[in-house]
C-alpha cells in the first residue's frame, strides 16, 4: 500500500524540500507560508505579458513605450518561404 502524508512537505524528495527551505529563507517566512505563497501564485489569473512588464517596469524608468515596437515594413513586399529545396 503506498504511504500516505497529511503534510504534503513530507512526500517532497529532500533536494526540492532544500531548494524550498533556501527560497524560504530569502523572503523570511515558514517553508509552509513559502509553498502557499509559491501555490496562490500559481493558480492566480493568466496575465499577459504586457501587463506583466508594466506592472513592474511603472515609475522605474524602465524601457521607453515604443522601444518594442515592430517597425514599418520598407523595401521590398512580403514573399512566401520556399521550403522545396
Amino acid at each position: 500500500m503506498e504511504e500516505r502524508h497529511t503534510n504534503p512537505l513530507e512526500a517532497m524528495d529532500p533536494e526540492t524540500l532544500r531548494r524550498l527551505e533556501r527560497r524560504a529563507a530569502k523572503h523570511a517566512r515558514s517553508v509552509e507560508d513559502e509553498a502557499v505563497a509559491i501555490l496562490t501564485t500559481a493558480v492566480e489569473p493568466f496575465e499577459s505579458a504586457n501587463t506583466w512588464f508594466e506592472e513592474r517596469l511603472a515609475g522605474t524608468g524602465g524601457f521607453a513605450e515604443d522601444e518594442f515596437s515592430i517597425p514599418p515594413r520598407t523595401g521590398s513586399p512580403a514573399r512566401w518561404a520556399d521550403f522545396s529545396r
